[in-house]
């Protein structure tokens, strides 16, 4: 049997998002009989947290429409991998969007699967390891493409 070690640091910077009273900082328990969301969109204001570079960037939140688009267009980007084709719909995820390269509206997503490890979306977090696990890919919203798809390694 593998095993995953996997190794969460959570952001020092998430601190600072508990003091954003505008989005939860906690998980609030649904309601009976509904589940917990696992799907986030990260606001324009608390997109530094999830998405670091060293780079200058200018971040947007992206709309309902935008991530649908994204959605639509996602089970092509895993096909190839049956492995993946499977974890598809046990995915959480976690939309960012920023301006890329030509100054073109890019949502960077963040894959992860909720049955094997508790973690909150509304939350940004840092994985070692982990395989298929944890993926990304950044997703031009004008050209409706995926690019810099990539999982973790297991180690």
């Amino acid at each position: 049997m593998k095993r995953w070690f996997v190794q969460l640091v959570i952001l020092a910077a998430a601190g600072l998002a508990l003091a954003d009273s505008s989005v939860p900082a906690r998980r609030e328990t649904p309601p009976a009989g509904e589940k917990r969301s696992t799907r986030y969109i990260v606001p324009q204001e608390r997109a530094h947290l999830f998405y670091y570079t060293r780079k200058p960037v200018v971040f947007w939140t992206p709309s309902t429409a935008d991530v649908k688009r994204l959605e639509d267009r996602l089970p092509d980007l895993v096909e190839k991998s049956r492995a993946l084709t499977k974890l598809l719909p046990k995915w959480g995820r976690q939309y960012v969007g920023f301006v890329g390269a030509q100054r073109r509206k890019v949502i960077w997503v963040n894959l992860f699967c909720v049955d094997s490890f508790d973690l909150d979306p509304t939350q940004p977090f840092v994985v070692s390891d982990g395989g298929e696990c944890f993926c990304r890919a950044d997703y031009d919203v004008v050209a409706g493409t995926f690019s810099n798809f990539n999982c973790n390694g297991e180690g």
